[in-house]
């Protein structure tokens, strides 16, 4: 199984403590994803944290911000008891599904 972290969007104040553009919320997405017997299966978990006002002297510009950063941010609002959580509920979900089987109904509609 593949995990991937997607962050969809990133919602900015025009000003803040003497800052510009400065992140406020993150839309975000986490992905787990199975290759099995030739067919692919993907589930996923989203959201969006809030985060606190800015620091001006570890503030990044936004032009500069890089999705390692953002992530970062996003898993730490969270906390690892949630994301092992989410991991788990999702892990179930995949294995669940990529072993089912669709079959032909044994009847006539």
């Amino acid at each position: 199984m593949t995990n991937t972290w997607l962050i969809e969007k990133l919602v900015c104040k025009a000003s803040q403590n003497g800052l510009t553009n400065t992140v406020c919320d993150v839309h975000w997405r986490y992905v787990k994803s199975l290759t099995s017997n030739g067919k692919e299966y993907s589930v996923n978990n989203n959201g969006i944290v809030r985060l606190s006002s800015p620091d001006p002297n570890s503030f990044t510009n936004y032009e500069n911000l890089t999705k390692t950063q953002v992530v970062t941010w996003v898993q730490t609002i969270l906390g690892t008891e949630y994301i092992s959580e989410m991991d788990t509920r999702l892990s179930n979900r995949i294995t669940d599904i990529s072993t089912q089987i669709i079959l032909d109904l044994p009847f006539e509609n």
